[in-house]
């Protein structure tokens, strides 16, 4: 009887020493999500041949050449925004209103580790060869502010904006190209070479934007009492408009550019608008895939992350523009990181 007693009580305590490696090892916080380090045995992965996709408490990684899914990592949520840095190093935001904010760092090993900023609310990320530049959705003072980092993450210098950045962008000449609220609608701004300056003169109903190969930018605005969406097209150097081309479809998520061509996703319709940019005509509307939102090019191919439960990533080819592949991803995907 004594030994029953003893071999259960052995039993216990190899349990009890299991459990506790396992919360050491893995370093749950209190949302029950890894919070210092998530260590993967595997071969290190180069961040810049595959594509990594932002999601519900996830970040996928693509192989870009095979189109498969490489490998499915945990992070804190909620992730709003990831962005590659290098080949050995990625960054993401986490969203919640934390102060002071925190800034995911992934590594090539798939070890993240988080770093505090001081502003909290931190929410678009973007970098050219010098710096980081990341936004904050807080306004103080009537001023909001964009954190400048160094590549080793060491706070540079803080640039006050008259409203929250949205929609991060690099232009072909490396300025930090965003659009932020005003009283009437949206305006452009840039930042070159660490001083913000408006670009654009008035208010337009922006909701998205993206960087032409000829360094045009091309604002995707929606025109909601009308129920009408166009592209507004600006000079990049004088925040000009030079064209507008009207689209069929009233409401509008992202933009993205191959071969010449613009392709729009309509999360909310369910269409893909492909646009000629020679000739600013709509070639064809994709209307095949569910909830189409973020959208990136890679590899003549493109790239669409349809915003569901559970997430898809649908692949078309970058000549044909017709639907090749299909693959698997985490729930409600956001945003890829190229």
């Amino acid at each position: 009887m004594k030994l029953k007693y003893i071999k259960i009580t052995l039993l216990m305590l190899c349990l009890l020493v299991v459990v506790f490696i396992t919360c050491k090892v893995f370093n749950f916080n209190k949302h029950g999500t890894n919070n210092i380090n998530i260590t993967n045995s595997a071969t290190q992965i180069n961040f810049k041949n595959n594509l990594l996709l932002m999601e519900d408490g996830t970040v996928s990684i693509i192989d870009s050449k095979n189109d498969t899914l490489l490998q499915k990592v945990n992070i804190d949520r909620f992730g709003d925004c990831i962005h590659y840095i290098n080949p050995q190093q990625v960054v993401f935001s986490i969203f919640p209103l934390e102060k002071p904010a925190k800034l995911g760092i992934m590594s090539d090993n798939i070890t993240i580790k988080y770093i505090s900023l001081k502003r909290p609310a931190l929410f678009g990320i973007i970098s050219n060869n010098k710096y980081l530049y990341c936004s904050h959705s807080i306004i103080k003072d009537k001023k909001s502010y964009i954190s400048v980092l160094n590549h080793n993450f060491n706070l540079v210098q803080e640039i006050a904006i008259p409203d929250i950045a949205q929609n991060l962008t690099v232009d072909n000449n490396g300025r930090i190209v965003f659009n932020y609220y005003t009283n009437n609608g949206y305006q452009v701004g840039v930042i070159n070479e660490l001083i913000f300056s408006p670009l654009t003169s008035e208010p337009k109903p922006i909701f998205g934007f993206g960087i032409a190969p000829n360094n045009d930018i091309y604002l995707l605005c929606q025109d909601k009492e009308a129920k009408a969406s166009y592209i507004d097209i600006i000079d990049s150097c004088t925040g000009k408009s030079k064209q507008k081309i009207n689209l069929a479809i009233p409401e509008l998520s992202k933009i993205a550019f191959l071969n010449n061509k613009a392709y729009i996703t309509h999360e909310q319709n369910n269409t893909v608008t492909i646009v000629d940019l020679n000739s600013s005509r709509v070639l064809k509307h994709i209307n095949s895939i569910t909830n189409p939102y973020a959208i990136t090019t890679m590899n003549n191919k493109v790239y669409i992350a349809s915003h569901s439960i559970p997430g898809k990533v649908i692949i078309l080819d970058g000549m044909t523009d017709t639907i090749i592949k299909e693959i698997n991803v985490g729930n409600r995907p956001l945003c890829f990181d190229k």
